[in-house]
């Protein structure tokens, strides 16, 4: 979903490093994988789209393993969640199109934390139809996401039955975003 709308605006946020296919000579003259980061794909994406146009294909099929455990899994994430210190580093040469994505980015993930906030508000205060309105709300436009583009490559059974595990895992990956966010990672 935000892959093909950050294409259009010439602003991909990362292409991720498993799915991804470089131009050797492009990374030969332009210093490799960086070794001071622990994003170097998010920084060889923002670095590739300063002079050439990066190109995400919507069609292209790629599986990943998952981490085996809940504590690889949080490191992996405190590691993704790391891109504070890449904002810090690359923000002003970045392309306009990329900037309006790092904006963008930023903007969402504090806003899902003023969400998480206002339902633990809503817990707290017992407020129990405002939070099943919004959990309704927000479990009906994952849904509709989730099966749309689950269609498209023939895979709906198997994003619906991960959606739910998607519902919980969402407020771990909260938590970690948060830790990264206060004291990002600064090694594999």
């Amino acid at each position: 979903m935000y892959k093909p709308l950050q294409t259009r605006c010439k602003g991909l946020w990362v292409l991720a490093g498993c799915a991804t296919i470089w131009r050797t000579w492009w990374l030969l003259e332009n210093g490799g994988f960086p070794s001071d980061s622990v994003v170097e794909d998010l920084e060889l994406t923002w670095k590739a789209q300063k002079d050439y146009l990066v190109n995400y294909n919507p069609d292209a099929i790629c599986f990943t393993e998952d981490p085996e455990t809940l504590k690889s899994y949080a490191k992996q994430l405190k590691r993704w969640f790391s891109w504070r210190p890449s904002v810090r580093k690359h923000f002003r040469e970045a392309r306009k199109g990329l900037k309006f994505t790092i904006l963008w980015v930023i903007g969402e993930s504090l806003g899902f934390l003023v969400y998480l906030g206002i339902m633990i508000y809503l817990l707290v205060t017992l407020q129990w139809p405002l939070v099943c309105l919004m959990l309704g709300v927000d479990a009906l436009i994952l849904s509709i996401v989730t099966y749309l583009e689950a269609r498209k490559i023939f895979m709906v059974k198997q994003a619906m039955l991960g959606l739910i595990r998607y519902f919980f895992i969402r407020y771990v990956n909260a938590f970690l975003f948060f830790k990264a966010l206060v004291k990002p990672s600064k090694k594999w």
